[in-house]
């Protein structure tokens, strides 16, 4: 448990927040990098945040999102 929620985890989703806020790839992953190997890295969420975001979605999501593809690519 206590390996689970070393904070370290997270940099890769505080990279991926950096960028989905407009900063290049390489320089949101190299800031992250930084402040890691600096040892100032702080998570943008707590691992618990991060994992409940990640949650597979059910058999109803699934269904819907090939529905959409199919009409996307006039499948019917």
């Amino acid at each position: 448990a206590e390996a689970a929620s070393d904070p370290l985890l997270l940099a890769t989703d505080a990279a991926e927040k950096l960028v989905a806020e407009g900063t290049p790839f390489r320089d949101a992953y190299g800031e992250v990098a930084r402040s890691v190997k600096g040892g100032s890295f702080e998570p943008p969420t707590s691992a618990a945040e991060s994992v409940a975001k990640r949650q597979a979605p059910g058999p109803g999501a699934v269904k819907d999102a090939v529905k959409a593809a199919r009409k996307r690519l006039s499948l019917g």
